[in-house]
This record gives structure tokens, sequence and C-alpha cells, in this order.
């Protein structure tokens, strides 16, 4: 087997979750998201392209379209939200724009710019802010925080400035202008503070804005100029602008049409209101859809609408519709399929026709064909579906409601039902291969029906949890099953017998797969692994890290293997080694259902995203190879008896129909011959007399065309005549010009020649004059360099001899750090050896302990009088372990303390070289008068300073042994807590053998009491007393442990080791404790002891 290759041919679905989830990006180009793609589809054929928004499983939560339809933004939910620019010529990503500020993990809104060039981005709770790219060059302009507590839903910019943008919430409208680097906000005081939901603009300063209570104004500036009330107490949910007027919606259903009177200042008239379905009357949850996007076309002929149960309609919007009659009911058509709305809990693929049949919790059922991408039929129920699966001829269908599994014909535009099964949300069912048997899950129980009598032949009983997937093997012979019990069974239906079984509680199997007649079962569950079980036995298995896989699907031919994923992801596993895989970005949520089509050419996934991919599958290595073609599909169709006599007595009317229509258009047509005969006549006759007059017309036309031929040649000749003479006056004129030029240009050669002859002797003056000045120059900082030259000698020797007196402290405090590890080395290698035959006495201790358990007594009540000691003795310890915690923390708060008093003698330090510093500075001044005296303080503050050195690093030095011996203290505590946790294990141990022999003891006493029911029978007593005695003497009964009574003392011994110790570790830390004070006062006198001098 090798690894299978995937590309996706047609997705099925729309997200409508996010801002901005439609856009024209041209006249027959619709763009919108599904999964984690954004679909390119084509108004006209119906095909679509895809670009990836996110390779790495991210989920789009806003989309923007740039003004010149080139470019889409998407941004992505992340812990820092990033956006990607797309290049809609190329399909490919421009640009990856990051907000490593940002407060939250995910952007509410996109926008870009007039220009294109940039990218405004509003991010959401808990501070809402705005970020603004040059996104070609991927520098972030400005970022700003929206100061606002509730809700805000979009940011827009200006249409006609790239330096205006408005944003919108609940209870905030403000404008933000780029002004010297910033964005400025203004707001709008004269308009009433309301929730506003959606925003669009209508020019440069004019806009309309829909609010929470179905009402939508129009301003201009920073005025409002009118207001509309849709007479809809429900929010306006979108709008649109367009040259002739707006569209808006508000309300489940609806959509308001406004155009723009033009002769009244721009202002706006209500023309009509359309349903997106036309039956008012229809009860269909369809009915309450919302519209959650809009968008027009370039040249504004279309609108598609999107709405919250991700469906997508469109309508025309010419001059022609909309002068209609107001209120008309039809008028929107789906654009694309219509989707499931809901997570998709079953899918179902037919053997003989190009049809998957999926089902919903929204209540629907759907059936798709595969090849030409169409939705063939649609029907609502009453409750959620839970299961479905469709006949492998195409004709029947099986689906598990909410009261009843039903089995239903498949009609032409109908399902009908047949037969009802009292099932309740049956939530697996299926059809074997040939159809004439079908699986359903009856809770727990997994019940075999024949489709063609309805009776119930076998129930597979076995499972103790909620059954998740049966799959019939290739020649209908067995059933797998497997459950959230993590149990997988083998079924031989026929008998009801179990032929293999993999149980393994730590894992959930949400589904499986068969290889070779089930020789081979691939399992996915809960335990994050891929599974291969062969004989009811684990084979391998494959562990995926933080991948999730939740469904799982093999080719009829068995080449493919793919695993749907938590994350919508698609995986391609190779088989049988299962060590190389593809992964494939699909959905937005985990895939729950897939399944190959018959010739294995399309792989179909479903998704509780409510999208349906469909997949072409290939062997990634077999390039050139074909597979047989299958035999054409399957065209018939049920039909009922009725049906069929009506439609054909309408086909009978109809033909009569024709037959009349017929007879009346040919003497229709014969009338209309015999007409236009005479009318040709008419016209001919007519034609031919105005013929005869433009001859005549044209005969006159001519004789005054060549008079006038004859007039404009001699115009002309007077013409070219005094042209030549203009031309000889003026060639005259400029021959004089020309000399009186020749001659000012010889002067100005002159003049020039003279002006670059002074210009050389002054620059020769000045070379001359800089040179001296530079000699001059060179000798001066000659002077200077020798100077600086030798302060830097005298500089290096003073350093050398400071280095030499700083390598000699360095040696000294080394050699004292060595001598003080050796002592600490031998210190502490005591105490290992002490805690070694610590560790072995306690290692014999164990040993003995382990032998004394084998002897446990049999005396229920004086074990569990025990336990309760033990209990209360670790509690004790407990509470004894938390007060030296608290020692240990108020230990650290003194250490804490001491660096503090450290930090500040620090300071002092500091202070003191300042004074030595002004010392120096007054020696300089008078050193005519004391030098000798000044010198002798100046050699007795450095020797202060030196003392106080040396004082410093000494207590640092203790510093760090107090540290070292903290976590060597904290180290011992630890072990502690670690032979406790081991004491207690045991304890546990102990338990569970006590729980273990009472069970064992309840059980015997069962069956004693059952035995004394044959007290008058002794034949039978006997049998029951020697089945009780080889149950419980040979081996059924499991053998305890027992302890030795000294187990109690040795616990006790251990208990007061442990007391002692946390005793002397106290007493240690207390004793260090004023050891440090004291020292730290003594330091603390001899200081102020030198200030004082």
């Amino acid at each position: 087997m090798t690894l299978a290759a995937a590309n996706i041919k047609y997705i099925f679905g729309l997200k409508t979750n996010i801002t901005n989830n439609i856009f024209y990006q041209d006249e027959r180009t619709v763009l919108y998201a599904c999964g984690r793609h954004c679909i390119l589809l084509h108004t006209d054929n119906k095909t679509q392209k895809y670009i990836t928004a996110s390779d790495k499983g991210l989920s789009l939560t806003a989309m923007a379209m740039s003004p010149n339809r080139s470019y889409l933004a998407v941004a992505l939910k992340c812990e820092r939200p990033i956006i990607n620019i797309f290049d809609l010529s190329t399909l490919r990503r421009r640009k990856t724009l990051n907000t490593n500020d940002a407060t939250s993990d995910e952007i509410i809104s996109l926008s870009f710019s007039s220009d294109s060039r940039c990218v405004a981005a509003l991010t959401g709770d808990p501070a809402w802010m705005i970020f603004c790219w040059t996104w070609e060059k991927s520098k972030l302009l400005v970022t700003t925080k929206v100061m606002h507590i509730g809700p805000l839903y979009s940011l827009i910019f200006n249409p006609n400035d790239y330096a205006h943008m408005c944003i919108i919430g609940n209870g905030i409208l403000r404008s933000f202008r780029f002004v010297e680097g910033s964005l400025k906000p203004f707001n709008f005081p004269r308009i009433e503070t309301q929730d506003f939901r959606c925003f669009c603009w209508v020019s440069d300063e004019k806009f309309l804005i829909g609010t929470a209570n179905g009402k939508i104004l129009y301003i201009e500036g920073r005025d409002q100029k009118k207001e509309f009330n849709l007479d809809v107490n429900d929010q306006v949910t979108a709008i649109a602008s367009f040259s002739k007027g707006f569209v808006c919606a508000c309300g489940p259903g609806f959509v308001h049409f406004f155009d723009r009177i033009f002769e009244e200042r721009d202002y706006y008239k209500k023309n009509r209101q359309t349903l997106l379905l036309g039956d008012h009357n229809d009860v269909s949850r369809l009915q309450q859809q919302v519209v959650k996007g809009m968008a027009i076309s370039p040249s504004e002929e279309f609108l598609v609408v999107t709405t919250d149960m991700n469906q997508l309609y469109w309508t025309p919007i010419s001059t022609e519709f909309l002068n209609r009659q107001m209120n008309q009911t039809s008028g929107f058509d789906l654009l694309a399929p219509g989707s499931h709305f809901a997570p998709i809990t079953g899918l179902s693929v037919c053997v003989w026709k190009p049809l998957v049949a999926t089902s919903s919790e929204d209540s629907f059922i759907r059936i798709w064909n595969f090849e030409k991408f169409t939705l063939e039929l649609s029907k609502e129920f009453v409750g959620s579906v839970h299961s479905i699966s469709i006949h492998p001829m195409g004709l029947f269908l099986l689906a598990g409601l909410t009261d009843k599994l039903y089995l239903m014909y498949i009609l032409k535009d109908d399902l009908k039902k047949v037969k009802d099964f009292a099932i309740r949300e049956c939530n697996v069912c299926s059809f074997n291969r040939g159809g004439q048997l079908f699986a359903a899950v009856k809770g727990k129980v997994i019940q075999i029906y024949s489709s063609v009598t309805f009776d119930l032949l076998i129930n597979l009983k076995g499972h103790n949890d909620k059954v998740e997937t049966v799959i019939w093997n290739g020649d209908d012979s067995r059933v797998l099953t497997c459950g959230l019990d993590g149990a997988i069974y083998d079924w031989d239906y026929k008998s009801g017998r179990r032929i293999g079984q993999c149980v393994l509680t730590t894992c959930r199997y949400t589904d499986i797969t068969t290889h070779l007649g089930n020789r081979y079962i691939y399992a996915v569950g809960s335990d994050r692994t891929l599974k291969e079980i062969l004989e009811s036995d684990v084979l391998r298995t494959l562990p995926l890290d933080d991948t999730l896989l939740t469904s799982i699907a093999m080719s009829r031919s068995c080449t493919m293997l793919f695993a749907g994923t938590n994350t919508g992801n698609l995986q391609s596993f190779k088989c049988p080694v299962l060590d190389e895989t593809l992964n494939y970005v699909g959905h937005s949520k985990e895939i729950s259902r897939m399944v190959f089509t018959d010739d294995d050419l399309n792989l179909i996934t479903v998704s509780k995203d409510a999208s349906m991919i469909v997949w072409g599958v290939r062997e990634k290595d077999a390039v050139g190879i074909k597979r047989e073609k299958r035999v054409d599909w399957s065209e018939e169709i049920l039909i009922s008896q009725s049906e069929l006599e009506e439609k054909n007595k309408m086909l009978s009317e109809l033909r009569n129909r024709i037959e009349e229509l017929d007879t009346e258009n040919e003497s229709m047509l014969q009338v209309k011959d015999m007409y236009y005969q005479g009318k040709m006549k008419e016209m001919t006759s007519k034609f031919i007399q105005e013929m005869e007059a433009l001859k005549t017309k044209n005969l006159v036309l001519q004789n005054e065309k060549i008079k006038e031929e004859t007039r404009h040649e001699e115009k002309l000749a007077e013409v070219m005549e005094r042209h030549s003479r203009e031309l000889e006056r003026t060639e005259s004129v400029s021959d004089k010009k020309l000399v009186i030029e020749y001659n000012k240009c010889k002067e100005i050669k002159t003049n020039m020649l003279k002006m670059q002859e002074d210009y050389d002797k002054q620059i020769m003056a000045m070379e001359e004059k800089a040179k001296m000045d530079e000699q001059n120059l060179t000798e001066q900082f000659q002077e200077k360099l020798t100077c600086l030259s030798n302060k830097v000698l005298d500089a290096e020797n003073e350093n050398k001899v400071q280095r030499s007196e700083y390598e000699e402290i360095i040696r000294q405090n080394e050699k004292d750090f060595d001598t003080e590890i050796t002592r600490m080395q031998t210190r502490y290698e005591q105490e290992l050896h002490r805690e070694r035959n610590v560790n072995n006495k306690m290692q014999t201790e164990i040993a003995i302990l382990k032998n004394r358990l084998q002897s446990y007594p049999k005396e229920i009540k004086e074990c569990q009088d025990e336990n309760r000691k033990c209990q209360a003795e670790i509690s004790r310890l407990n509470s004894i372990i938390i007060g030296q915690e608290k020692d240990i923390q108020n230990l650290r708060k003194q250490l804490q303390r001491e660096e503090r008093s450290l930090q500040e003698e620090e300071v002092e330090f500091y202070k003191s070289k300042i004074k030595k510093l002004e010392l120096e500075k007054l020696s300089r001044d008078v050193e005519f008068y004391k030098i000798d005296e000044l010198k002798k303080l100046i050699e007795d503050r450095e020797k202060e300073t030196m003392n106080m050195k040396r004082q410093i690093k000494a207590m640092q030095r203790e510093l760090e042994n107090y540290n070292k011996q903290f976590v060597d203290m904290e180290q011992a505590i630890e072990n502690w807590r670690e032979k406790l946790a081991s004491t207690t294990t045991e304890l546990n141990k102990e338990r569970a053998a006590l729980k273990k022999k009472c069970t064992i003891l309840n059980r015997f006493q069962r069956d004693l009491h059952h035995c004394t029911s044959f007290i008058q029978d002794p034949k039978v007593l006997k049998s029951c007393v020697q089945v009780l005695h080889h149950k419980y003497m040979h081996g059924d009964m499991d053998t305890s442990d027992s302890i030795d009574p000294n187990v109690q003392e040795e616990w006790n011994r251990q208990r007061t080791h442990l007391e002692n110790c946390i005793d002397r570790m106290r007493s240690h830390l207390k004793k260090m404790r004023n050891l440090l004070h004291i020292e730290r006062e003594k330091n603390r006198a001899l200081q102020v002891i030198d200030f004082s001098k």
C-alpha cells in the first residue's frame, strides 16, 4: 500500500460567523469563506477556486477586499492574531502581518484604505485596539486603544479618503483621522448614542448606519440628516449602498430596498421589502434566517446576501427590477446549493448512483450529486436527524429521527416514509453492501433487520456504552462495531456470536475501518493514536502527539487510508508501515464522518462546522495508473402510480393543446402572410417614387459641387501667392537677427576667458595659504599628541600597580574559597555517608517489613482501627510539614531583609567614596598649605574603605553559605516527603488488599448462604461444598498478603525519627538566625565607629 494524495474538488457550505463574509471579486465571481478556505465561486458555471487561509489550522475571524478588487485580507485567531494578504490574480499569499502588541486573541474587523495600500484591523475584548499597516512594506504605522466598555462591531475606511476611518459599536460612533503619525478621534456629539450594528459609506462625508431598534440613520458630516424607521422591532443586520439607493436587512427573512431621490438633496425613499423565501406561509426554519452579509456587483446589477443559516442568495437590482410592485414576495434565488447550518451527524454514499446523503441537527436530510456538485433533494423533518444510510441502489433511505427509525422511498423531489421502527434517537444505522439487510443501534444493542420483510433477525449485545460505528465486511458475512466503552467486536450476525474482540478501556473509540476482508482493523479514538488490529490483538500503535483522530476510512481497493482530525484537517497514512503521513487543510471543526465513493476516485468528508468537502484522491506515486471505468450510473427513479397517472394525463392534455396551438398558428400565419404581402407592394411603390426624387436631387447636387470646386481653386491660388510673399519677408528679418546674435556671443566668450584667468590666480593663492595653515596646525597637534602619550604611559603604569594589587586580593580570596570548599566537601561527604548508612538501614527495614507483610492478620476490625490511626498520623505529619514550610518562608524573608541591609551598606560605601573624591579635590586646592596632613587623612580613608570592602565580601560569603545551607535543608525536607509518600503508597496497597479481602469474604458469605439453601438435600449440598472448596482453595480466590503485628511499632519508630529530624533542623535554623543577627549588629557598630572618626 502506498501513500495517497488528495485535492479539493468542491466545498459545500458557508462560514457566516465572521465579519464581512461575502464579496464580489468581479462581475461573475463571488468570494466567501468555508472551513479554512476562501472560495471564489463563478456565478454562471458554478465552478470554484480555493485559497487556503491558514496552513496551521487557525480559525478565520474577519475578511476584507481591497477597493481595486485585487487583494484579500484574512484575519486568523491565535494568541497574537495574524493577517494574511492574498493576491487574487495568483491566489497566493503576498504578506503576513503580525499584531505583537495585541492583548486579544482575535481580530473582529478588517478594512483596506481607498488606495489599497493600507490595512486597518480592530481587535476584540478586553482591550479594543486599532492597528494600521502599509502592508506592502509590512510596516506598522500606528496603534491606538479605543477607550470603550461595550462591544465594538466594525471598522471601515472612507472609500474616498485613505486617512479617514470610522468604528461602530454598542454606544459608540467614532471617527479617526491620521494626523502627524497618530490617529486623532472625533466624536459625533449631536447624534444620540445607540447600539449601532452596521455601517456603509455613501460618499466622502455621507454614510448610513443601522441600529439595534430597526432604524437607519443618514448622516452627513457630523449631523444626522434623516432617520428611516423600518417598522420592525429588530436589529438591522446588514446594509449596502450603490449609486441608485441602498439595501438593508432587518428582522428574520426580510430585505428592504430604498431608492435615491436626487431632487431632494440625495435623500432616500423606501421602494419595497422582499422575502428571502417566496412563501410567507411556509413553516420551515429557513423562514427565520437573518441576513449576515451583503455584496453588490461592480456593475450594480446583482445583490448577493448570506444568512446565519449558511445560505447564499442573489437577486437582480437593475432599474427594471426596482420599479416593480412594492411588497413583492419573490425575487431571491439560491446562488450555491443550500447547505446545512448545524453539525452534520450522518453521511452515506450510494453505489449505483453518484449520490451522497447527509443528515444534520438542523432537521434536514439532503441528497447531493458528487459528480455534478448539485443538491438533488432536501427535506426538513421535526427534530434532529441523528443518523442516515442510503440503499446501494439509491432508491431507499434509512433515517434515525428523534422518535423513530424510518425507512423511506427516494422520489424525484420528496422522501416518502414506508416503514418505521421503534428505535428512538438512533445514532448509527447502515445498510449492508447487498442492501437486503440493515443494522441499527438501539441504546447499547445492535439490531439486524431484513430490508425486505422488515423483520428483526437478531440482537447483538455486548457493548457497555454508546456504539459509535457499525460496518459490514466485504461479503456481508460479518459486522464490525466499536463504542465509547473501548471495545471493538467482530460479530457473526447469523448466530449472534462474537468471533473476535479487542477491548481497551482507556480508549473511547470513535471510528474503525477494515482491510483485506476484516483481517486488519484500523481504529481511532480518544487516546490520540492510530491502532492496527489483527485477530483481536493490537499489532501496531502510531502515536500522533497533539492530533486527535475522530474518523477514518479506507478505499475499497485497500490502497488508500485517510483519517480526519479534531481540527478539521485530513491526514493520509502509508500502510502497512504507517511511517509517513500527509496533512491537508479542510474544515474548521472536527471531521465527524468520512466515506469513499464506490469507484475510489472521491473521498467525502463532513464536519461539525456544517460543511461537506468532496476530495479527489489518488495514489501519490501512481500518476500514470488508470482505474477501470465503472458501469454507467443508474438513472432510474421511483414514482408513485397516482403521480405517474397525473403526469400522463397532463402530457396528453399538453399534446392536445399543442395541436390546437399548431392549427391556430397556421391560420394566423396565413392571415399575416396576406397582410404583409399587401404591405410589401405599397412599400415597393413608395420606395420607387422616393428613388426617382433622390436621383433628380443628386443631379442638382453634382452641379453645385462643380461650381464649389472652381471657386475653391481660385481662393487657394490667392492664398499661396500671399503666403510666398510673407515667407520672403520673414527670411530677411531672421538673417539680420542672426548677425546681431553672433556678435553678442563673440563678446561673451572673450569676457568668459578673462574671468577664467582671474579665478585661476585666486585659486593658486588660496592653495598656498591652505598649505601654510596645514603646516602650523600639524605642529600644534603634534605637541599635544606627545603630551597625551606621556599621560597615557603614566596611567598605564598606575593601572599595572592596581591590577597587581587586585590579583593578589583575588588570589587570597580563591585560597580562602578553596579551603572553605574542601572543609564543606568533607563535611557533606560525612553527611552523605551517614545518609547512605541510614538508607541501607531503611532498605533492610523495608525488607523486614515486606517479610512481615506476608503474615497479614485476618481480623478486619483491627486493620481498620490501625488504618484510622495511620491516617491521623499522616494528617499530623502534614501539618508539621506545613509549619516547617512556613518557617522556611520566614527565613527567606529574613534573608531578603539582610540583603536589603547589605544594599544599604553598599550605598553608604558609595557615599564614602564620594567624600573621598571631594577630599581629593580639596587637597588640590590647598596643596601649598597642608599637604602632609591631607595625605595622611587620605591614607586613613583608603584603609577604612579597604576594611569595609573586606567586611562586605566576608558578609557576602556568609550569605552564600547560608543560602547553601537553606538549599540543603530544603533537599532534606524533600527527601522526607518522598519517604512519607512511599509509606502512603504502602498504606494504599494495604487498603486495596483489605478491600479485596472484604469482597472475597462477602462473595464467600453469599456462596455459603446459597449452599445452606440445600441443607435438606445432602447430595446437592455436597456438590455445592465441593464447588465452593474448589473455587476458594484452588487458585480462584486471590491470596492476600498478611501483615505482621509489629508493623505499627515500625511505623511509630519511623514517625519518631522524622519528628526528631525536623526538631534538629528547626534548632539549627534558629542558631543560624541568631548568629546572623549578631554578626550584622557587630558590622553596623563597626561602621558607626569608623564614620564617627
